[in-house]
């Protein structure tokens, strides 16, 4: 199944049937690690609708906040997977999922995910090598 598929899928649901939330978070998950960066925007927008509904559905607070923790642990989840570079998260790749989230209004800029991406970034990430040779360089002359 493509993301396309289940989005036309989930569009021609019947409102009066019950909704299947664990199938369509299992298909999410199943098509997340191959779709396009642009794919996985749309399939996150699919989770937090998803979310949305299960959490209008539960009414014992206990459980409400279960299902939120929940919630935020699986969608960060996504997000570091979406990030990998083998088995590394790539600080640069994270960014872009968490700026992509809160540019679509899924993800609040203060999230701690996305503080997170920003410091990794500073960090993990080599220091730029300059463009002319440092003074020791110079000196010594090395090029």
């Amino acid at each position: 199944m493509s993301v396309a598929a289940l989005l036309n899928e989930l569009q021609s649901l019947d409102p009066s049937k019950p909704f299947d939330a664990k199938g369509v978070r299992d298909r999410i998950h199943s098509l997340f690690a191959a779709a396009t960066h642009e794919e996985r925007g749309t399939l996150l927008a699919i989770h937090k609708a998803t979310m949305d509904l299960l959490e209008w559905q539960v009414t014992d607070p206990e459980d409400l906040a279960r299902l939120k923790a929940a919630r935020q642990a699986d969608y960060n989840f996504l997000l570091m997977m979406e990030s990998l570079e083998g088995e590394n998260v790539s600080p640069a790749k994270l960014i872009a999922a968490t700026s992509r989230e809160v540019a679509a209004g899924r993800m609040s800029p203060d999230d701690e995910m996305h503080k997170l991406a920003h410091a990794a970034h500073v960090v993990l990430s080599p220091p730029p090598k300059p463009s002319k040779p440092g003074w020791f360089a110079r000196l010594f002359g090395a090029r």
